[in-house]
């Protein structure tokens, strides 16, 4: 059977266990399995096994009907990531992830209502650079320690890459499931091949 249609009934069958009772534990464990099995391929970066840390979290809150709350996650996802590896406290990449979403979750809130856009596109806009600053301000400090520069470009930069690598990951996701489609598979991944080489 081809990948693409594997995931396909492999979303369609997930969603189907959600409404049925006896099959959400199935559901939630299939789930936490197909993160870290993401985490694997990807080669466990520091950053993707911080986000899925943070994601393990977030459906264990949900297998136990509770709301998560993002600072119990990142304290949860610190310890868990660290009793796995405690010397990932000395990884570069880990520590400006880890800065970076403390920046999004403590201070994106104290920027994002200093101005108040008139129009939906304009608040878009707004809300990724008032992220780039939160991220910004947290990192900038270690970046310059770890490599003696500061990114002048950062704000410009976000405004292109985070539009960009959103559509490249829904592109690689379309492609996923319909690469067997002769033309449609071609059109999808020659798309996010582009996206990705941009």
């Amino acid at each position: 059977m081809h990948v693409g249609l594997i995931y396909a009934i492999l979303a369609w069958s997930l969603s189907f266990m959600e409404k049925k009772r006896l099959l959400r534990n199935i559901r939630y464990i299939l789930l936490i399995i197909l993160i870290w099995l993401y985490a694997l391929l990807t080669g466990y970066t520091p950053s993707v096994v911080r986000a899925a840390g943070m994601i393990t979290f977030v459906i264990a809150g949900k297998w136990m009907n509770r709301e998560a709350n993002i600072y119990n996650l990142l304290c949860s996802s610190c310890l868990l990531l660290f009793a796995l590896d405690p010397f990932l406290l000395m990884s570069a990449g880990f520590q400006l992830s880890f800065l970076a979403v403390c920046g999004i979750v403590f201070i994106h809130r104290l920027i994002l209502p200093l101005w108040e856009p008139p129009n939906r596109i304009l608040f878009r806009i707004w809300e990724l650079i008032s992220i780039s600053i939160a991220a910004q301000i947290t990192t900038f400090p270690l970046s310059l320690f770890l490599f003696h520069q500061f990114p002048n470009y950062f704000l410009l930069g976000n405004l292109v890459i985070i539009p960009l690598s959103t559509l490249v990951m829904y592109s690689g996701l379309i492609f996923l499931v319909t690469d067997w489609i002769p033309y449609l598979g071609w059109l999808f991944g020659t798309t996010t091949t582009i996206g990705i080489n941009a």
